[in-house]
């Protein structure tokens, strides 16, 4: 049911709360994200285990930051949710003029249709997206877990950083750039104790996922946003 791609993309957000105050879990696992003494453990250089790379921190590479709706433009994406199957989802950035925005959404997944319009200022327009039906994808298309650690860091080509502890190990790679509906974006995988859990492909042009995939224990999709296209205004 769509009950479950919501509570998917909760989980995302919360790892990226958690990235803020030090604690988490990541998503299609339960393993814990790592930690010691409640806090991620980070190493900075080269080796394995416990060691990890953070080449971002202090280097070059793009700023990312949450979309803000000051883009006026068209997303559609096609979405994959393994219980209900394939559906679309557009969102419409239709106007900005100074802090005010409207933004409408339109998805069809499954036996489930939902559109709405929204105006007012940014946090204004956020919160009442949040609070519809559509606000599991509107986290989705701005951040995933990988996003929870890319704060302090840069998205480069080659960047990583990893967190380790007695629970295991969570690591993060920008592993190379791709294109979605006519979107550039930094590809990246999340890794538990060795395994992807999570890909991404971030725009720090339009601060959002142009593609975004979560995955089960055994790498099959649970839950996919694919960035079909863009039409600016």
């Amino acid at each position: 049911m769509y009950r479950r791609t919501v509570l998917l993309v909760l989980v995302a957000t919360a790892v990226v709360l958690a990235g803020c105050t030090g604690g988490g879990s990541s998503p299609g696992t339960t393993t814990a994200a790592p930690t010691t003494n409640g806090q991620p453990t980070t190493t900075t250089g080269g080796g394995s285990g416990n060691g990890g790379t953070d080449s971002g921190s202090g280097g070059g590479g793009a700023e990312f930051a949450f979309w803000n709706f000051t883009r006026p433009g068209t997303y559609t994406y096609d979405i994959y949710e393994e219980s209900q199957g394939k559906g679309t989802l557009v969102w419409d950035v239709q106007k900005v003029d100074g802090d005010q925005v409207t933004v409408h959404v339109k998805y069809d997944l499954g036996d489930t249709s939902y559109e709405s319009t929204v105006s007012g200022d940014e946090q204004t327009v956020q919160g009442q997206l949040m609070m519809t039906p559509a606000g599991g994808f509107l986290l989705a298309t701005m951040f995933s877990p990988s996003m929870a650690y890319y704060q302090d860091h840069k998205l480069a080509v080659g960047n990583s950083w990893s967190f380790s502890s007695d629970a295991g190990s969570l690591s993060f790679a920008v592993t190379g750039k791709d294109t979605y509906g006519g979107i550039e974006c930094y590809a990246s995988e999340m890794r538990v104790n060795g395994t992807v859990v999570n890909e991404g492909c971030f725009s720090p042009d339009h601060g959002l996922a142009p593609y975004v995939a979560y995955y089960d224990d055994q790498g099959d999709p649970q839950f996919t946003l694919t960035l079909k296209s863009y039409q600016p205004k």
